[in-house]
């Protein structure tokens, strides 16, 4: 009976820590579940803010975007009015090319028609046709062959070169030799102006021609002698061809020898030209035009600037002519029936 505990303060307290060991776990359970559903909630809060963080990026590309589409749309109209201010350019381009495709066809057939002609012709003949509107041309056996009087063409072009530079002055005296090589083919005048140009010295002369033939594209033509009036001389020792002379007149056409204002006045003295015997007298009467002929027996040359009837200046052409081994009368004449043909293809 002593070994009963019968205290009742003390049973009670055995009681509560047999209780607290069993609520422990359920509080520990309790703080995690706790903590778990606050790192819950943080997760959906950063969710939330950064899914309205990117809709408000979308909303602002979206805004950037209407924006750039505005203002394209209002720039529109001023790309609209370039588009259209190109479009005349380019149909002119089109309408250009078309003009001288066109040319060039009926300037193909006109080489044909040439080629048959000389043919039957005595001697050796070429001949240089172009367009002065679309710059379509023709070239038939063209090759370096003796100038004649047409190299004067060259010494012309050497002397307004040095004008120009400076290295000539332009006077009184040098314009009346000019006028003498170009408009009645003074061979006097020629040689003056030669040796003019070399200080006295002819051969330093001729250097200088033939190195402004060859600085302005002229590369089938030479100087090596002065000019006789008797053929006794070597003829080959002065060249050109018909492709050099063709495009020497087309250049002096367009302004584009020297200057325009030497241009000019090369087109005056040629426009001056007093020996009409061969393409001018193939051509209408009162056909103006603007030449320079060559001969010596067996050659006869001749290189002309045709102006058309058109008032645009449409039907404008240049025309070059050089022959070898021909008697000079028939060749005259044969060279007028050319330039007949060629007027008659083109206007």
């Amino acid at each position: 009976m002593g070994m009963r505990n019968d205290n009742p303060r003390h049973a009670g307290h055995a009681g509560r820590d047999a209780d607290g060991g069993r609520g422990w776990p359920v509080v520990v359970i309790t703080v995690v579940l706790v903590m778990a559903l606050l790192a819950a909630a943080s997760v959906v809060v950063v969710r939330h803010r950064r899914s309205a963080a990117l809709e408000a990026a979308a909303s602002s590309s979206v805004a950037s975007a209407q924006a750039s589409l505005n203002r394209d749309a209002s720039s529109s109209p001023s790309s609209s009015t370039s588009t259209k201010s190109a479009a005349p350019s380019d149909t002119a381009r089109s309408a250009a090319s078309a003009a001288r495709q066109a040319r060039q066809k009926r300037l193909d057939a006109l080489k044909s028609d040439i080629g048959q002609r000389i043919a039957g012709y005595g001697g050796t003949w070429s001949v240089y046709v172009e367009d002065m509107k679309t710059g379509a041309s023709i070239s038939v056996n063209d090759h370096s062959q003796p100038s004649a009087s047409i190299i004067k063409l060259y010494v012309m072009l050497a002397v307004y070169t040095r004008i120009a530079d400076g290295a000539l002055k332009d006077d009184a005296g040098i314009d009346a030799l000019l006028t003498e090589m170009i408009t009645v083919s003074s061979n006097d005048a020629t040689n003056t102006l030669v040796t003019t140009l070399g200080n006295g010295d002819a051969n330093r002369g001729f250097d200088i021609v033939n190195r402004t033939a060859k600085a302005n594209g002229f590369d089938e033509t030479a100087m090596n002698d002065l000019l006789y009036d008797s053929g006794t001389h070597d003829s080959s020792l002065k060249r050109t061809s018909v492709d050099d002379a063709g495009r020497f007149m087309a250049k002096v056409y367009r302004g584009q020898l020297v200057s325009q204002e030497y241009s000019r006045k090369m087109l005056a003295l040629l426009l001056g030209q007093q020996r009409r015997l061969k393409i001018p007298a193939g051509l209408p009467d009162g056909t103006k035009v603007a030449n320079k002929t060559g001969e010596i027996p067996g050659t006869e040359n001749d290189a002309a600037i045709v102006y058309g009837t058109a008032a645009d200046h449409g039907g404008d052409y240049v025309m070059t002519v050089m022959t070898q081994d021909v008697d000079n009368v028939t060749a005259q004449a044969q060279i007028r029936e050319l330039s007949g043909v060629v007027w008659r293809s083109l206007e």
